[in-house]
């Protein structure tokens, strides 16, 4: 059945690449590096360190590459959105450079080692537009030609493009590149198991014990110990560095369409909040993927709507024949746009972390990776001083990190204070959930499909923010720090690692707020 604005299915990696599964963590282990997360970060640093020899344990709370990762949009670009020109502001121009440099290089990397390895992965070379969605945005996309060039990014301003969809304008970036994320991971995931990487799946890590040998203590009582520990959990589930208030937390979503003509040869990215466009080759033949609608983890009344919006503006603009796929994603912004890679504190020596990739993990993970690597090898690349996560700039951070806690003291406070549901837990239709006030405190309550109900807590066991109920995806979200759970309470998304508490409700049509 042609999916729907109403109903989810697999990303498009997900459903065309089988993923090999893993065992759980069943006894103590002791390894050289632990890597926590089974991303992409996780699943480089897991097959370069073990092709230099290192014994290593790859720790992922749920399955291997079914995360952000295997929900992108997998475009693999040294432009991301209108950022050169901020960085040039905040970082100068030679460590913007290495930021460009850092990117362009990593998008080499994947083609010549999918090159070199035989991996089968649908690399292709295109032209990336970032453009402009109306006049408005037309100055501040001179401003990023202008940062872009000077950093020796080959683009060039046009001021107008032939495309489905308005625009006002565009800066081109040749060279770019888009591919299949989980057929290149799957490859090198495979090769890093053959030489000896262990993988553990429905391991979820809760803690890292500094005190002796460094060890990463899971939720099932387990320990494996080692000499050093990358935390890549997408959010730091382990966060001495006080990474909650330092990420904001953002969800996209994405459907991949069939069309009646041909597919754009060219990747666009809106240079503001417009949606995003690429092509990806399918059993079912090429599609157009498109994406965007981003907003702050709990804080969209309505995200089913987000899917409604985008299929109802592709369908005007484009010879659309059917919806194939429908997926949603989150990723953690860095307070200053450029992301936290190294050690994870100053007093954590030997714990490092890689996080806040903005939408751009493709190119991120791989500079993250090789990052991380040269750190644990006893090298200090150039970059280090760039990606370090103990930096701190006043004035790009303060305004960032204030809201943060601005929100963080609402969810905290306010929503404990604000009323549930004004009408009863009965009244619920299947696929609907919401907040109810109750005699014993507030109760988070989900529809089945079955009609059953289903009753949790609505405190966030991370810091104790009031959780919101997401319509698309099923989910009790965390306006705070993004921590998500699904129905019955268990974690989806960190940085909280422990589950909701169930609650014993009964489903009568008395109002209850």
């Amino acid at each position: 059945m042609t999916p729907t604005s109403d109903s989810r299915t697999p990303s498009l990696w997900i459903d065309t690449c089988p993923v090999p599964s893993f065992p759980a963590l069943d006894r103590d282990l002791d390894v050289d590096v632990i890597v926590v997360g089974g991303g992409i970060v996780g699943v480089l640093c897991a097959h370069a360190l073990t092709e230099a020899g290192h014994s290593v344990a790859l720790l992922e709370a749920r399955r291997v590459l079914h995360g952000v990762t295997g929900n992108t949009t997998a475009k693999i670009s040294a432009c991301h959105g209108s950022l050169y020109h901020h960085l040039a502001s905040h970082f100068g121009d030679a460590k913007t450079q290495m930021y460009a440099e850092a990117n362009r290089s990593a998008i080499d990397w994947i083609e010549s080692t999918s090159l070199e390895r035989g991996i089968s992965c649908d690399f292709r070379r295109r032209d990336l537009y970032l453009y402009a969605e109306d006049d408005s945005a037309v100055e501040d996309l001179q401003k990023e030609a202008a940062a872009a060039q000077t950093v020796g990014l080959d683009c060039r301003l046009l001021e107008g493009l032939e495309t489905a969809f308005p625009n006002s304008g565009a800066l081109r970036f040749p060279g770019q590149a888009e591919f299949h994320p989980l057929k290149f991971l799957v490859a090198l995931l495979e090769g890093a198991v053959a030489k000896g990487c262990q993988v553990f799946e429905s391991t979820m890590a809760n803690d890292v014990d500094e005190d002796s040998t460094t060890a990463v203590q899971t939720a099932s009582g387990h320990s494996v110990r080692a000499e050093h520990v990358i935390v890549a959990s997408h959010f730091p589930f382990f966060d001495p560095g006080f990474y909650y208030a330092r990420l904001e937390p953002f969800r996209d979503y994405a459907i991949a369409f069939s069309l009646e003509g041909a597919c754009p040869e060219s990747m666009y990215v809106g240079s503001k909040e417009g949606y995003t466009y690429r092509c990806q080759p399918s059993p079912e033949g090429e599609l157009l993927i498109v994406s965007g609608g981003s907003h702050k983890v709990g804080k969209h009344d309505n995200t089913v709507s987000q899917y409604a919006a985008m299929e109802l503006f592709v369908r005007e603009h484009f010879p659309v024949r059917a919806v194939t796929h429908m997926w949603s994603s989150q990723d953690n912004h860095a307070i200053d746009k450029v992301p936290y890679i190294g050690r994870i504190s100053a007093n954590a020596k030997k714990v490092y972390v890689a996080c806040g990739f903005g939408g751009w993990g493709m190119t991120q993970g791989v500079v993250a990776s090789q990052l991380l690597t040269s750190l644990i090898s006893g090298q200090n690349p150039a970059i280090v001083d760039l990606y370090d996560p103990l930096r701190f700039k006043p004035l790009t951070s303060a305004p960032t990190i204030g809201k943060i806690v601005k929100d963080s003291v609402r969810g905290l406070v306010a929503e404990r204070l604000s009323s549930g549901a004004d009408y009863s837990m009965s009244a619920l239709r299947p696929g609907e959930g919401n907040v109810f006030d109750t005699d014993e405190g507030k109760v988070g309550c989900f529809r089945g499909a079955d009609g059953s109900l289903h009753a949790v807590s609505p405190v966030c066991t991370h810091l104790g923010c009031i959780l919101a109920f997401n319509n698309a995806e099923h989910s009790w979200d965390c306006p705070c720090h993004g921590s998500r759970f699904d129905v019955e309470g268990q974690v989806l998304h960190g940085p909280a690692f422990l589950p909701l508490e169930k609650i014993a409700v009964e489903d009568t049509g008395e109002s209850l707020a």
